[in-house]
């Protein structure tokens, strides 16, 4: 009878859950604007869901880089298939989670955190400029 060896590194990473991987597009684009696509949120809200427009900058499906390259976020799901497609209507709930948020974004619960307190000392800083005007 033969033992199997123990198991490596490599497969003790293989059987973590791990998130789907983004996907980079790298395609230059620019593209118009469509006249249909909402401006402001209120026009936002009463639209259909799951939302079609993905080039919107509050999509939860595609990200554009600074570079003008695209980023599919969820590469294994189409826009339609998606639970929540607008970082909008998950902002409009309160508070939510740091697990939530990095789940519907497609990143790591340290990279919200990261992200998180960058915004709130800017949030800070500014408080503090209008108080010193």
């Amino acid at each position: 009878m033969t033992t199997l060896p123990p198991p490596t590194r490599y497969h003790r990473r293989q059987s973590v859950e791990r998130l789907p991987r983004t996907k980079p597009v790298h395609l230059h684009l620019v593209t118009p604007r469509s006249p249909d696509a909402p401006r402001l949120r209120s026009e936002c809200q009463s639209a259909e869901r799951p939302c079609l427009f993905v080039a919107c900058k509050f999509s939860l499906y595609l990200d554009v880089t600074r570079a003008g390259s695209l980023v599919v976020n969820f590469a294994d799901l189409e826009p339609d298939e998606m639970g929540e497609s607008c970082a909008l209507d998950i902002a409009a709930r309160g508070g939510e989670s740091l697990d939530v948020v990095a789940r519907a974004m497609g990143l790591t619960k340290q990279r919200v955190a990261q992200i998180e307190e960058r915004a709130l000392s800017k949030l800070s800083a500014r408080s503090a400029m209008g108080a010193w005007r």
